[in-house]
């Protein structure tokens, strides 16, 4: 089912949602608000998992 050079693809895109979400749970957990720094951080937050599916189903269907 899980063939490690089928899914390696995913790596950089999981390397990135961990520094988006790293990001994002540093901005909630400050106590300083800057409405553009947070809207930037969860748009790049909501990109980052929007390209992990879409690849984990480019994969999966066999799409190059």
């Amino acid at each position: 089912m899980w063939s490690s050079k089928k899914y390696r693809r995913l790596t950089p895109v999981h390397l990135l949602l961990l520094i988006t979400g790293n990001e994002v749970v540093e901005l909630v957990t400050s106590n300083q608000f800057n409405l553009g720094e947070t809207f930037q951080k969860y748009l790049a937050f909501g990109i980052v998992i929007y390209l992990e599916i879409q690849t984990y189903y480019q994969i999966k269907n066999g799409v190059n």
